[in-house]
């Protein structure tokens, strides 16, 4: 499995902008919109990013995101390291292939 890609987003559209580009190169099933910090309600669906459900978490469950990242390719050191430095309500638009 090669490493994940991913990218901090503050806004939505911002995120959904990104999650279309990368439609276009990746399958949806390989992208995931996750907030591992949520601050605001976050409006957009899976179906709005165009995504499988299980593909969009805005939950901030750490069991949850965690072990989706992990499933992305992420090592614990990886995923300790993103939880101390993504601010709160931060999206992070992950590629998994």
């Amino acid at each position: 499995m090669s490493k994940p890609m991913y990218k901090e987003f503050k806004e939505e559209k911002d995120a959904l902008e990104a999650v279309k580009k990368m439609r276009t190169k990746f399958s949806p099933s390989c992208i995931n919109v996750i907030n591992p910090n949520p601050k605001d309600r976050h409006t957009l669906s899976a179906a709005d990013y165009g995504l499988p459900e299980e593909n969009v978490s805005y939950e901030g469950i750490q069991q949850s995101y965690q072990s989706k990242l992990m499933s992305c390719g992420f090592n614990a050191n990886e995923i300790t390291q993103l939880e101390r430095e993504v601010q709160e309500g931060t999206l992070l638009v992950i590629v998994c292939q």
